[in-house]
């Protein structure tokens, strides 16, 4: 049976060195007035999530005061310079234990991610049994956030290098839906200055 209101963790990863935007943390650039962190944790808190975490790198001082409002926990990944697994590493084992249903992982740099869209995934895993690894996809390419059911936090854990977790999407392939939505948002981060100039225009 699903359940009713899945218990669901989230992890956003914002660790990244930002190598290819100049000057500055591109978390910490603004989209519309605001930052693209706090874009992306007010879209994960607002939806229907638990607990929401948030793991920093090296401007861990600059942006966990961008988030003092919000509903959320920030910690830093010390060894954030050794990629992205060291900080799913660190966000899983942060997870308290508790009857959890689901992991939310979403990357720092998604700046048109919506509520209404991370519900849309939720309600998917949901209506899943809380049993199926739920990808968005948008025009062939998968996108985030993506939800893991809890039995994978085991994996999860064991993370290394700056892959991620596709290792495990690859060998999980048929635990997997795929959900089919209407906009690049999920995809759509910021690499580049240009990148931003375009979505500030």
């Amino acid at each position: 049976m699903a359940p009713s209101n899945p218990l669901i963790y989230a992890i956003i990863l914002a660790a990244g060195s930002s190598k290819r935007f100049p000057g500055t943390n591109k978390l910490l650039a603004p989209v519309h007035g605001v930052p693209i962190i706090q874009r992306v944790t007010t879209a994960i808190c607002e939806a229907n999530t638990k607990t929401t975490l948030v793991i920093t790198g090296k401007d861990h001082a600059l942006t966990k005061p961008l988030l003092a409002s919000q509903n959320l926990q920030c910690i830093q990944n010390r060894d954030y310079s050794q990629g992205m697994g060291t900080s799913l590493t660190k966000g899983i084992d942060s997870i308290p234990e508790d009857n959890w249903d689901g992991i939310l992982i979403c990357l720092g740099d998604l700046p048109n991610l919506t509520t209404k869209l991370v519900n849309t995934l939720i309600q998917t895993f949901q209506a899943e049994n809380a049993n199926s690894i739920i990808i968005p996809i948008h025009q062939g390419r998968r996108g985030h956030p993506i939800i893991f059911p809890y039995r994978y936090r085991n994996q999860l854990s064991q993370l290394t290098g700056d892959k991620g977790a596709r290792d495990i999407l690859k060998k999980e392939r048929n635990a997997i839906t795929e959900l089919e939505v209407d906009t690049p948002a999920i995809f759509q981060d910021i690499d580049r200055p240009e990148d931003l100039s375009k979505l500030n225009a």
